[in-house]
């Protein structure tokens, strides 16, 4: 499958940051096809903290029956939560990349500059240095009882405008016959110049195997068979 680096296009980069359930498959403009879950951190003051973008963290989408992957380099995502902040859209907002909603305000936001000193580390998370950070206020009192309380709302989703710039045709597969351990030890084998990090190299890898299942789940829910189909037999190695 090919792999493409997103880049901001037209001096716009993230226009809102959507609340969603499940992931969104977009087809003209982005609503990224991978959610980053929040936790809420203060249900007085209704505050929600999560990761936005994570960098160099290939995503699954499939636009058109294409499948194909996506990333961010640090750099994007630096400049992308430099603009969502010049460009005044800490108030814009939606529900499930559809329905737009008041009430909903980003307070903080930030880069990730060390994973263990970073201030997510108090609640439980385990953020990549490098990836845009955000703390959310729901004012929206319906919202927050009846959505973000409930787990229904559980992560963000960024929309924005973006140019795909293709950076590889390759990326390493499953072949047939190889199950997900063997997969995992070629993977971390090969991957090693390229990401040195070991924990880092390893979510990559993981990346490649998860994304396909997601995809798979996803696309049989959207009822695209066809696109299914081609999933159900790279899971299954007939390919």
């Amino acid at each position: 499958m090919k792999l493409y680096e997103l880049r901001i296009k037209d001096g716009e980069g993230v226009k809102a940051i959507a609340l969603v359930s499940e992931p969104a498959i977009e087809e003209n403009w982005l609503a990224l096809s991978e959610t980053f879950q929040f936790k809420a951190v203060d249900e007085d003051r209704r505050l929600v903290i999560g990761a936005v973008l994570v960098p160099d963290k290939p995503i699954l989408r499939n636009q058109g029956g294409e499948a194909f992957y996506i990333f961010f380099s640090k750099d994007t995502v630096r400049e992308a939560a430099y603009l969502y902040q010049k460009n005044g859209n800490q108030r814009q907002s939606n529900v499930e990349h559809q329905l737009p909603v008041s009430g909903v305000v980003t307070v903080e936001s930030w880069i990730v500059e060390d994973t263990q000193l970073d201030k997510t580390a108090a609640y439980g998370l385990k953020l990549t240095p490098g990836t845009w950070a955000a703390v959310m206020r729901i004012e929206n009192e319906a919202l927050w009882a009846n959505f973000i309380k409930t787990g229904k709302l559980r992560g963000f989703s960024v929309e924005g405008n973006f140019e795909r710039v293709l950076e590889t045709t390759e990326l390493i597969d499953q072949q047939p016959g190889e199950d997900n351990g063997a997969f995992m030890d070629r993977c971390m084998s090969e991957l090693a110049d390229e990401y040195p990090d070991e924990k880092q190299r390893y979510a990559v890898c993981s990346t490649y195997v998860e994304a396909a299942k997601w995809a798979k789940e996803r696309l049989n829910a959207k009822g695209n068979e066809e696109a299914a189909a081609q999933f159900s037999r790279y899971l299954s190695n007939e390919e």
